[in-house]
């Protein structure tokens, strides 16, 4: 399995942003963290290529399972993203289509078999409590999935999560890195832009957030980095995320959170950046 690209803690300085939202008797409070390397900022002329860092949890106010979430809308200021840089890509449905998306049978293999290494452009994990569906305090089911990120086509980028059983045979526990099932599924992701913001959204299937039938895998803990990966194209150095500017030595960062019954929640942190 790759290793996550190293991040020196220091030289990442980011705001918590921590938002309670009411859904039904659950209570989701989210807790943000993010930052782009290097600090240093570049301009829509000679853009800095970046690596992103990505993390988040999900608690819930009364400590019952939270609210499943269903679609995420992340937007990161001062940002763009060029896919030119990376010359293959590999879709959500070229990875569904294969029927065993990843071969994922044995915790090392967490890459989509369908995809070639050159399209993998970040990598991540999202750990998981699952319960009944009709009791909102049970969460005493685990499942670990491996994140992985490749270049789509264009406009799109495909999220691919994989998950293995515990091969001495037992329950999945929290802390540990299994699932209580063998899991694979690809998500289509898309890039757009609002204004000055570098936005990424995707909406998660009823197949993810359901993979046992009556119960919820409710997301806890996200960790994950899109690489600093850069070209030259046309004379001038890219990078895959690149960084064009720096607002009075802060980067906004905005994410969206979509619960499966409820309304909206937005959630705004800051990086530091220098321009």
């Amino acid at each position: 399995m790759r290793k996550k690209p190293r991040i020196i803690a220091l030289a990442i300085v980011a705001a918590l942003a921590v938002t309670a939202v009411a859904i039904a008797a659950q209570v989701n409070v989210y807790k943000v963290t993010g930052g782009v390397l290097p600090l240093n900022s570049g301009t829509k002329a000679k853009p800095t290529p970046a690596q992103v860092l990505f993390n988040y949890t999900v608690d819930e106010a009364s400590g019952n399972r939270p609210a499943g979430i269903k679609t995420y809308k992340i937007k990161l200021k001062g940002m763009r993203v060029n896919q030119k840089v990376v010359k293959t890509t590999c879709t959500a449905d070229q990875i569904n289509a294969t029927g065993d998306p990843a071969a994922t049978t044995g915790e090392g293999n967490n890459e989509a078999k369908a995809c070639p290494a050159s399209a993998l452009v970040g990598s991540g994990y999202a750990d998981n409590t699952v319960g009944n569906n009709a009791n909102e305090a049970d969460q005493s089911l685990h499942c670990y999935l491996n994140v992985r990120i490749y270049n789509g086509k264009p406009g799109h980028a495909t999220l691919f999560l994989a998950g293995h059983k515990n091969p001495d045979g037992s329950a999945s526990q929290q802390g540990d890195k299994y699932c209580i099932i063998e899991f694979a599924k690809a998500i289509d992701m898309q890039y757009t832009k609002e204004g000055k913001f570098a936005v990424l959204s995707f909406t998660i299937p009823d197949t993810v957030l359901h993979n046992i039938p009556g119960f919820t895998t409710a997301v806890r803990k996200v960790e994950s980095t899109i690489k600093k990966i850069s070209r030259k194209i046309n004379g001038v150095k890219h990078g895959y995320y690149e960084t064009i500017a720096c607002d009075k030595g802060k980067r906004q960062f905005e994410v969206e959170f979509v619960p499966e019954n409820g309304s909206p929640t937005t959630s705004k942190y800051t990086a530091k950046c220098t321009a």
